[in-house]
């Protein structure tokens, strides 16, 4: 098993997460700005938008994986809140962007960090290939378990007009979803490779006890 190490960024590197977290807040607003400019998008209607093709679970997968607790969770929910107020601002809704169950989406959002940190400890070594394995891996069980525990609450806690409350309106809710939930899993096969390459050779010289220069495990940490 590899130590739990959290990789040390270098300045270019912090420089390309940063323009990755822009590109995630972007990518969650666009459809909000673009409907803002009366571009005929509706941002409530399901087929208006590539809806959840965005860094933003990727990058939540990979930060749990990489990088220190605390760095990890702030860089995922810094990015999910501005998204959020940027979609309030851009449509003037604040209802879109804050609505009653979105506690519940921060709390996954959380989980997908852990599911990171969870498949980073159970690698056997360093390697870039093994890591999007695992990253992936942690990615696809993140997606999944998102699209199934959102699909319930809006199925749930929805309007009676959209879905029944039986088996037929479940059914209905989750086939109605798989848009979602492919775009999902394209966005993590995507994004996952390229976060977990710049994270994963973010770490600088190091010297050793004995005044040798080595690199450091490039490893991360875990998170609830």
């Amino acid at each position: 098993m590899s130590s739990a190490s959290p990789v040390k960024l270098s300045a270019s590197r912090w420089i390309l997460l940063g323009l990755l977290a822009v590109l995630a807040v972007a990518a969650k607003v666009m459809p909000y700005v673009f409907y803002r400019l009366d571009w005929n998008l509706d941002p409530t209607q399901f087929g208006s938008y590539v809806w959840n093709f965005s860094p933003l679970m990727p990058l939540a997968i990979v930060a749990g994986a990489s990088l220190s607790r605390k760095l990890a969770i702030g860089l995922t929910m810094g990015v999910w809140l501005l998204g959020d107020l940027g979609i309030w601002a851009a449509s003037g809704h604040f209802e879109w962007a804050f609505y009653p169950h979105q506690p519940l989406i921060y709390v996954l959002a959380l989980g997908l960090i852990g599911l990171g940190a969870i498949g980073r400890r159970l690698q056997k070594s360093d390697g870039y290939l093994e890591s999007v394995a695992f990253n992936l891996g942690s990615g696809v069980v993140g997606a999944t378990v998102f699209f199934v525990v959102t699909n319930v609450l809006v199925w749930g806690l929805g309007s009676e007009m959209l879905y029944t409350r039986d088996l037929t309106g479940l059914t209905e809710c989750f086939v109605q979803a798989i848009p979602f939930y492919r775009n999902s899993l394209a966005s993590m096969i995507l994004f996952v490779p390229v976060l977990t390459a710049i994270l994963n050779s973010a770490t600088e010289l190091t010297e050793s006890p004995t005044g040798t220069s080595r690199m450091p495990a490039t490893s991360g940490e875990s998170r609830a």
